[in-house]
């Protein structure tokens, strides 16, 4: 059975990489403080190929009892590295939400396997982060 948690991005890094036969994209995000300075750390790998196949992550230290952050390794298709990039950098509040199942060789385990992953905003008003649009008059020549 399929459960789902879904955490706000308070922070993010970027990382472009590129070798002589293909380039990859990865995003660290992280969360808000949870509680005692737990908190989500997800590394989106927008790679040609999915590592995790057939699955599209894990997530590890969920349910743990420790102080450790709960940390998420995710494959999103590489072709959608724009526009994630877009909402991420021009949208807020920005939430991960993934759906996991257990690990069917230890159910009790706390590493489990993302099945499905979105990002998405809370609510917001048309047009606000968009900016005013500039016109700039060019000088006419004449000779």
């Amino acid at each position: 059975m399929a459960k789902s948690v879904k955490f706000e991005i308070e922070t993010y890094t970027v990382q472009l990489d590129q070798n002589a036969t293909q380039n990859s994209f990865v995003l660290q995000l992280v969360s808000p403080d949870q509680s005692h300075g737990i908190r989500y750390k997800a590394t989106v790998l927008f790679f040609p190929k999915n590592p995790y196949a057939p699955n599209i992550g894990q997530i590890g230290n969920l349910g743990g009892l420790n102080f450790n952050p709960i940390s998420l390794a995710i494959f999103f298709d590489r072709s959608v590295f724009a526009g994630f990039y877009q909402v991420l950098s021009s949208e807020k509040p920005v939430s991960l939400q993934v759906q996991y199942e257990d690990d069917p060789s230890d159910p009790k385990s706390t590493f489990k396997f993302i099945t499905a992953a979105t990002l998405l905003t809370g609510v917001e008003m048309p047009g606000d982060f968009e900016k005013p649009l500039t016109i700039i008059a060019k000088p006419i020549f004449t000779t």
